[in-house]
């Protein structure tokens, strides 16, 4: 394992959440909505590429591992404080989270690529 990659998947996460956070703060309570749907997954996104950026050659691999923490981090606030609305988008969103995360970890790798 290279020594910055727990660090990077770590950053990823916190942007990932953080940047969650502060979107469904700004929404309207009970407005999960379209809006809140593609700026959440922009956040996983944008934290998949956060951690592909800190670890250079582990590009994919720092991505996975943001998408897999958020994943779990969602499931255990699931079990926590179960929603009283229906599991499915909570399922969908879970199932989704690790292909954007890789999804913005291969962005930033292509990117990478082409200016260097």
């Amino acid at each position: 394992m290279r020594p910055l990659l727990p660090l990077a998947i770590l950053a990823g996460f916190g942007t990932d959440i953080f940047g969650s956070a502060i979107v469904f703060q700004i929404l309207q309570p009970g407005a999960e909505s379209i809006l809140g749907w593609v700026l959440g997954g922009f956040m996983t996104f944008l934290g998949g590429m956060v951690a592909a950026q800190l670890a250079p050659g582990s590009e994919l691999a720092s991505a996975f591992g943001v998408g897999a923490l958020t994943t779990a981090y969602t499931f255990l606030i699931v079990l926590a404080s179960p929603a009283e609305g229906p599991f499915w988008p909570i399922a969908l969103a879970m199932l989704i989270t690790v292909p954007l995360a890789v999804a913005g970890g291969t962005t930033r790798a292509a990117l990478r690529m082409h200016t260097s």
